[in-house]
């Protein structure tokens, strides 16, 4: 039984270590990735520059009545309802164990 848990043991090390290595070596020799942005086609005159237009976002709407931050007015209070009253829990207490084997 010693001998076969060196042997899988030694079987696992060897196969970990060329995977590892395959998988580095792949890596390595992969191709570049794709662009994510194509660039611009050069123009019959390289010196002149050519700029491509990105895509614009649209700026943030704004609030036409900001909220009041004040926390005493009744306006901002009207619409809130009170939070339940959390249950009171009872606990017994008990000098015996909850769960008992009975083994030795």
């Amino acid at each position: 039984m010693k001998n076969f848990k060196v042997g899988l043991r030694i079987w696992i090390l060897v196969t970990s270590v060329l995977s590892f290595m395959t998988g580095w070596a792949m890596l390595a020799h992969a191709g570049k990735p794709a662009s994510l942005f194509q660039q611009a086609q050069p123009t019959q005159n390289p010196a002149s520059s050519q700029t491509t237009n990105l895509p614009t976002l649209l700026p943030m709407p704004t609030l036409i009545a900001p909220i009041p931050l004040n926390n005493g007015s009744s306006a901002s209070n009207a619409n809130l309802q009170p939070l339940p009253a959390l249950p009171v829990i009872q606990q017994q207490q008990s000098f015996m164990p909850s769960f008992r084997t009975r083994g030795s």
